[in-house]
């Protein structure tokens, strides 16, 4: 379903340097993988796998995680897939692989936001998104990088097409992931417009998640 257009060193060029590590979806994105879900075409420990795969393929240059969930992300698919058809309606982000921008709370994994000054934090639970995502089945990959508080300061991010450039911020993490083929979707506010600039950048498209957002314990009580 998924054509990956990674090039080899000698082909195209873009912006003066290699496409490395670019995957296409022909324009189908998260709707053709829900669909491909729900017709059996592919199913979430695939999914899931698909996209681990190209996390270790492309991370090591563009760096675009601050911590890879890699085993919960599969065991969460691997109980996914043993749902019932009745079970699985009720789940419409069923099987979808996401990442969390590293200003938002997923239960065990850092919260860092970019900065020295909150190394070694570990969430104690979900933010409200996150929990709301699972509860429509969304799998959490792990969590992207993310300029300093979601301020200016550059993440350490590079741009997949072209990695001498920078995605932007100060979702730099999430645009990358996406535009790498390594997640659909990410979960991020978005402060002044800054999903859309790193979207943009990366050649991937941006939407805005309203309502529960932010570090809130709520999900913990």
């Amino acid at each position: 379903m998924y054509r990956d257009t990674a090039l080899d060193d000698e082909e195209a060029v873009m912006n003066g340097s290699k496409r490395r590590h670019v995957l296409t979806d022909n324009g189908q994105g998260v709707t053709g993988a829900v669909r491909a879900l729900r017709a059996s075409d592919l199913g979430p420990v695939e999914l899931v796998e698909e996209c681990l795969k190209r996390i270790q393929a492309s991370e090591p240059e563009v760096e675009a995680w601050v911590e890879i969930d890699a085993e919960n992300a599969k065991r969460t698919a691997a109980r996914q897939a043993a749902l019932s058809r009745e079970e699985a309606r009720g789940l419409p982000l069923l099987g979808i692989p996401i990442g969390v921008k590293d200003i938002i709370d997923v239960a065990g994994l850092p919260t860092r936001a970019g900065s020295a000054l909150r190394a070694g934090h570990r969430a104690e639970c979900d933010a409200p998104i996150v929990k709301i995502l699972r509860d429509l089945g969304a799998i959490i990959l792990g969590k992207t990088e993310t300029t300093q508080f979601a301020c200016q300061d550059p993440a350490r991010t590079r741009n997949p097409w072209n990695l001498e450039r920078s995605p932007g911020g100060s979702s730099a993490g999430s645009a990358a992931a996406v535009a790498s083929g390594c997640a659909w979707p990410r979960s991020a506010p978005r402060p002044a417009g800054r999903s859309r600039a790193p979207r943009a950048s990366a050649g991937s498209r941006a939407s805005r998640a309203h309502g529960a957002r932010g570090r809130s314990k709520a999900s913990c009580r």
